[in-house]
């Protein structure tokens, strides 16, 4: 069996003008591929192979780093003096060494030479490809073409073949010894920088060998194990999240409690899940109920949280990816089912006493409704993302909504952007030709109350721009104020109720499935003030 030797003094001196090899500071210090060429340089002086000089410079730098962790260990005559021939020619190592993973960092340890034996390997695998070999059925290590011995070798290069295979056993088998010796002694890391030693008794093709050998096991060791925790911890975790569901049921926590968690009560969930349950009902048997499904939706619509986080809760629990699409097709669902409980048309009732009230808080006629916009947050959208930033310094879309004496929210749009403008907006709603359709039809007794960015209409009061203190237009303004904090406290009645869309969160979602989000909180806002679920519970 051929073996490699190499002229170690002058390797020493070719990679210390080599800084990139070896000092950590050098900027081109994890360049894998310049530090790959200058080993085949080095190599190419020494008359070997590059990798076989690199090995060979890991064997000397570790037994480097061995002697001088001695130099540091108190003695009674103070400096213990180092006896290795090689020690003082390599003592520009010793600061770089010091940045180095020791012992007490064995996981650093391991993952950077992890990265470098991953490297090489790769590095190899190309070479071989380009050489014309073909990949194994795993795909991850090359094997050459000629495995089939050429029809003009002799047996002497069997016989050589067999020797060397028969002796690699022989140092495999010696190896395993020594590497359970050193095991207890220096820990995993030296015991596999001892296979460094080993690896130079070998020819280059038997470097080549063992080295895919014990790649391909690793691979194979770690697939395995990674397979296996990845489906015992999730199908433990899953099984875990149904046998909650089972033993947990939201309808068996207290009224109050119930309400501060989903904000609706029982009566009004029932109704609600009533709505919508042939919309939401699971596929099979295994799949979440519908009130499972309606649950963690208002959860998190009443919290504001994130996926997760209402996944996690013990009331409905499930996998963040499951409560993405529950989110999904509850609020399809609802948004379709409850879209009535938003509506412009008023009952002669409904309508009187909207009269009534605003007249005894402005002094106006005829006026049944306040209109006003608000921004609610959104995550920058990838789509043209600056026509949502507004005047504010934050992205959002600007809800167009119009209100009642009773709080409850007659219209709802929440399809434009935050930069445009309210007026826009109104000009381009629906409800803008409802109320002009009234007012064309002679109803003199359906008028709106807005703010000053509103267009001029007979039928939209708005206050007077630029009035004097005292005057009859400042005293106008201030009763028309007084009128319209019914637009501003349905805001902050809604917001509060559900936290998704309050100031201080933040929808990460597309603006069309925020858009959809906010006309559920509002039908869902309707419906608990029809049901006469208090405030202050929430």
């Amino acid at each position: 069996m051929a073996y490699v030797k190499i002229n170690e003094e002058r390797l020493i001196s070719l990679v210390q003008e080599c800084r990139l090899i070896w000092d950590l500071g050098d900027p081109k210090y994890k360049n894998n591929r310049l530090k790959k060429a200058a080993w085949d340089e080095i190599g190419g002086q020494l008359n070997v192979p590059g990798i076989v000089a690199k090995n060979k410079w890991r064997g000397l730098r570790e037994v480097f780093s061995r002697k001088l962790a001695e130099t540091r260990q108190p003695s009674g005559s103070g400096y213990k003096h180092i006896r290795w021939k090689f020690f003082h020619q390599m003592n520009f190592l010793k600061d770089s060494l010091a940045s180095r993973p020791r012992k007490d960092n064995l996981e650093a340890a391991v993952e950077q030479e992890s990265e470098e034996y991953l490297e090489e390997f790769l590095e190899e695998e190309d070479r071989i490809d380009h050489a014309g070999g073909e990949t194994s059925n795993s795909g991850l290590l090359p094997i050459p073409k000629n495995d089939k011995q050429p029809s003009g070798q002799t047996s002497a290069g069997r016989s050589r073949r067999e020797t060397d295979g028969a002796l690699l056993e022989e140092l495999v088998a010696l190896e395993k010894e020594r590497h359970a010796m050193v095991s207890k002694k220096s820990g995993n890391y030296h015991a596999m920088m001892s296979l460094v030693e080993l690896m130079d008794m070998l020819t280059v093709e038997d470097q080549i060998d063992a080295r895919e050998e014990i790649l391909r096991f690793g691979h194979r060791v770690l697939k395995e194990k990674l397979s296996s925790y990845k489906h015992n911890t999730y199908v433990d975790l899953a099984a875990y999240r149904r046998q909650l569901r089972k033993n947990l049921d939201p309808m068996s926590l207290s009224d109050t409690a119930f309400q501060r968690n989903f904000r609706l009560n029982k009566t009004l969930f029932n109704h609600v899940l009533q709505m919508i349950e042939s919309e939401i009902t699971p596929h099979h048997n295994r799949g979440l109920s519908a009130k499972e499904k309606l649950a963690a939706t208002l959860k998190f619509l009443a919290q504001g949280s994130y996926q997760q986080g209402v996944g996690n809760d013990f009331t409905v629990p499930m996998a963040q990816s499951t409560f993405s699409e529950v989110l999904d097709e509850t609020l399809r669902a609802m948004e379709k089912e409850l879209a009535r409980y938003i509506s412009l048309e008023m009952t002669e009732n409904e309508k009187s006493d909207a009269v009534n009230y605003f007249y005894q808080k402005s002094g106006i006629t005829g006026v049944v409704m306040c209109v006003d916009g608000s921004h609610v947050r959104i995550l920058a959208p990838h789509d043209n993302p600056a026509a949502y930033y507004n005047r504010k310094g934050y992205y959002s879309l600007n809800v167009l909504m119009i209100c009642d004496n009773r709080k409850l929210i007659r219209f709802v749009d929440a399809r434009f952007s935050g930069s445009n403008h309210d007026s826009c907006i109104f000009s381009m709603s629906p409800a803008y030709g409802f109320f002009e359709q009234k007012w064309r039809n002679g109803d003199r007794m359906f008028k709106l109350l807005g703010g000053s960015a509103y267009p001029a209409k007979p039928w939209l009061i708005k206050p007077h721009r630029n009035a004097t203190p005292n005057s009859p237009e400042a005293n106008f303004n201030q009763r028309l104020s007084k009128a319209r904090t019914v637009i501003e406290n349905t805001f902050g009645v809604l917001k509060g109720k559900f936290r998704c869309i309050l100031g201080e969160r933040l929808l990460r979602y597309a603006p069309s499935k925020c858009a959809r989000i906010i006309n559920v909180c509002c039908a869902l806002h309707n419906l608990c003030i029809i049901y006469n679920i208090p405030e202050e519970i929430l």
